[in-house]
């Protein structure tokens, strides 16, 4: 059963590939799309198989089989099946790095700041890791440490933003700014 439904999805597979390949702003219809990957025949169809749309197919199945093994990688090590670099904050790190770059460090091109965006996510990515990796966090780094508790700090409710806006943003027009003092 199991050999079946693998067999059927690489079917599919195989079509979609096909497919791929013919589509493009030139339509080339399947079958010379095979007459071109077995014979080179004809030449036109040929270069525009060869040297653009078959390589295009190959990377987009390569980006695909790394996403996928990436995101597998990712869901075991964290054993959370709903683990993503958005939610682990691997995106926000690799954004930093580039701010970094840009404006700190004034690169402004492409090829400059990408790896900075790497950097910032590798590193992310291991302080994720070994926050993580032994179940509760016992002692966290100084800054972390103050962040969390300024963040889970209980707030008066006249700062919660719900209290603010029933109160007017502040002021009730009543000579009371919603904080209990007068003007």
């Amino acid at each position: 059963m199991i050999k079946a439904k693998l067999l059927a999805l690489l079917g599919l597979l195989a079509v979609l590939c096909l497919l791929s390949v013919a589509i493009g702003a030139r339509q080339i219809p399947p079958t010379e799309v095979i007459k071109a990957l077995r014979s080179h025949d004809p030449p036109d169809v040929d270069a525009i198989v060869s040297g653009s749309r078959v390589p295009r197919t190959a990377l987009g199945l390569l980006v695909g089989v790394a996403l996928g093994l990436a995101g597998a990688i990712m869901q075991a090590l964290t054993r959370n099946p709903l683990a993503d670099p958005g939610l682990l904050g691997i995106s926000a790190g690799a954004a930093f790095g580039v701010v970094i770059a840009v404006a700190w460090l004034g690169f402004t091109s492409l090829y400059g700041y990408i790896w900075f965006a790497f950097a910032a996510a590798l590193i992310t990515s291991v302080v994720v890791y070994l926050l993580g990796r032994g179940g509760r966090i016992r002692r966290l780094p100084p800054p972390l440490s103050a962040w969390t508790s300024a963040r889970d700090a209980p707030q008066p409710p006249a700062q919660t933003f719900r209290d603010w806006w029933r109160t007017g943003h502040g002021d009730t027009g009543h000579g009371d700014t919603g904080h209990g003092e007068a003007r």
